[in-house]
């Protein structure tokens, strides 16, 4: 004969003890409010990342973050440079003049200053180079390649783009020879020749610089 096992009350009758454990079955409403915060908190901070590409790896169910490279136009450059904003006012073949006297050679991509129009030596030439901070900064005394890469016969008053404003003929470059003798381009002839740094007749600065952005 079996015998029959009492279930017990799983309340039982005593009014203290049942409150008790009514109490203890609820759900614990400020650990949900938590856990629902956290868990919005994250989404809202996942949406907010540029984390890159995702990806899943099958064998383990995890997930894996591919960063995104650099922009290009950061690699390189200044947070000055980066913020800087150019202001087209004039346009002349393939060059583009701003606002504040950067003019752009769009063919070498390469940015230009003419410097103060008044006779200028080399040491001066460098020290006026070196302060400047137009667009952000950046800027070096020219090569003599690229100063040739200026010159175009019969245009303007001095075989380069008017928008380079200049009554000098000789721009002075970076490059020297010797401790004493300094290179120059000729823009009148289009030779490239050199003298000594203390000389100053008709010499002016340029200054260059890669395009910033």
């Amino acid at each position: 004969m079996k015998t029959r096992h009492a279930v017990s009350d799983p309340l039982p009758n005593n009014p203290g003890t049942r409150v008790e454990q009514m109490e203890m079955r609820r759900p614990n409403r400020k650990g949900v409010l938590k856990v629902a915060v956290f868990l919005i908190a994250g989404l809202l901070m996942c949406a907010s990342c540029d984390d890159g590409e995702k990806t899943v790896d099958k064998a383990t169910g995890s997930e894996n973050i591919k960063q995104r490279p650099a922009m290009e136009k950061d690699v390189g450059k200044t947070d000055d440079q980066q913020a800087y904003q150019y202001h087209e006012i004039a346009r002349n073949g393939a060059y583009v003049a701003y606002e504040d006297g950067i003019v752009r050679d769009t063919a070498t991509d390469l940015e230009w200053v003419a410097g103060p129009d008044k006779d200028t030596n080399w040491e001066e030439a460098k020290w006026w180079v070196n302060g400047l901070k137009i667009g952000g900064g950046g800027w070096r005394m020219p090569t003599m390649d690229e100063l040739e890469s200026l010159h175009i016969q019969g245009t303007g008053e001095r075989n380069m783009t008017p928008l380079l404003k200049t009554t000098g003929w000789w721009i002075w470059s970076s490059e020297t020879e010797g401790p004493k003798k300094v290179w120059y381009f000729d823009f009148y002839s289009r030779i490239r020749d050199w003298t000594t740094g203390d000389f100053s007749n008709t010499a002016r600065a340029f200054a260059v610089r890669p395009r910033s952005e």
